[in-house]
């Protein structure tokens, strides 16, 4: 008796094998996420799709904007792909950001997997996890680690940026090498130094804002090596403190007084995120530094009159912030600047608008008396003015 040939249902069409996916397979699956339909998603979710686009990150055959597209694909899917499973999945890239760092890669491509892996390791990591932030952040210390080394300046710089975001999402997560920073920020002298300036800044200002002044120690020290990196205790449970030290203290005021000397190592942009930086710092230590305020506002008034409106802006933080630093003729020459700025024709036309919503958006400057009936002249409508 013959026995019966069984009968097997036809395999549906879906991806091609893991070993085998082209650039086109990998478009189609980005759009297949990105269209948000789970239908288009099914035909994927069965793939490790974590390992086999690490696979293709370290292959040298894969052409490099199909890199950055995956390694985009992966930031923007993290909650979908990484999430569930961290261990399985974050640690692998981890893994690949060190061969890449390691290899004589595309400069690029080591940049973006940088950023790539802080963003998701920031978006899926809601607490603090050594075993996941210890060794992404000694990868990125150990780039930074390399002052004035102007083959790899740029990256050095990124490496600086995703150290920030990580001190901004995990506070004091770097508070313990604080002193190793300012001797980089110190050392540098490519233009990386402004992202090397912020990072020392940020740290700083998430110790002021976390009492972490208050140890009998300096903050600064650098007895403890700056890798291999641990995460520290003051990590995991931050102290809230209203007494500083006067060591501290010290170290802080060399701080600020380093930062405002560099300033010229600054972009618009990043003087702006510096000032703000320096507020905070100055408002979490007001009450032992209370002639800072007034030393930023002489630093940093004569920008009010420049024809970038941010760096106008960083005059109007202070103003917002240290409205007790600013006289009555300082709040005066505020409003007439501001009201001066849509009269300039070279300015964009949002920008003369944002001027007049700074000047009206002022509760300081709209609780003065007589302030607006004098600069009502500046407000009139000139030849040139486009229509609204």
């Amino acid at each position: 008796m013959e026995k019966q040939a069984s009968i097997k249902s036809p395999t549906p069409p879906g991806p091609s094998p893991a070993n085998q996916l082209s650039p086109q397979d990998w478009e189609t699956l980005i759009d297949d996420f990105q269209s948000g339909v789970s239908s288009r998603r099914a035909r994927w979710i069965h793939l490790p799709i974590v390992d086999i686009a690490l696979q293709y990150l370290l292959r040298k055959d894969f052409p490099l904007n199909a890199k950055i597209s995956l390694l985009l694909f992966l930031e923007e899917s993290s909650d979908l792909l990484f999430r569930a499973s961290l261990s399985s999945s974050l640690s692998p890239m981890i893994d690949s950001l060190r061969s890449l760092l390691l290899s004589s890669t595309d400069p690029a491509l080591k940049e973006q997997v940088m950023i790539s892996t802080t963003s998701i390791a920031i978006s899926v990591v809601d607490s603090v996890a050594p075993e996941f932030l210890d060794p992404l952040t000694e990868l990125l210390l150990s780039v930074v680690n390399r002052p004035n080394h102007g083959v790899d300046r740029h990256t050095r710089a990124v490496a600086c940026e995703c150290l920030r975001e990580l001190e901004l999402a995990y506070p004091l997560l770097l508070s313990e090498t604080a002193g190793h920073i300012w001797a980089l920020a110190q050392a540098e002298r490519t233009h990386a130094a402004q992202s090397y300036l912020l990072l020392i800044a940020t740290i700083v200002c998430s110790v002021a804002r976390h009492g972490f002044l208050s140890s009998v120690t300096s903050v600064f020290s650098t007895a403890i090596p700056l890798v291999p990196f641990n995460a520290p205790r003051t990590c995991f449970s931050p102290r809230s403190s209203s007494e500083l030290s006067d060591l501290n203290l010290r170290e802080v005021r060399r701080v600020i007084a380093f930062l405002l000397e560099r300033l010229h190592a600054l972009t618009p942009s990043a003087t702006m995120e510096l000032v703000s930086l320096l507020a905070s710092i100055v408002g979490a230590l007001e009450l032992r530094m209370p002639a800072v305020a007034a030393l930023l506002k002489v630093q940093f008034s004569g920008l009010l009159y420049c024809y970038d409106p941010i760096l106008c802006h960083v005059v109007l933080m202070l103003y917002s912030r240290f409205s007790d630093a600013f006289t009555g003729d300082d709040e005066l020459g505020i409003a007439r600047r501001l009201a001066l700025i849509p009269k300039e024709a070279h300015q964009p036309m949002f920008i003369r608008l944002l001027a007049i919503h700074w000047l009206l958006g002022s509760s300081q400057l709209s609780g003065k008396q007589g302030f607006f009936p004098s600069l009502m002249h500046c407000f009139y409508p000139t030849v040139f003015d486009p229509p609204l």
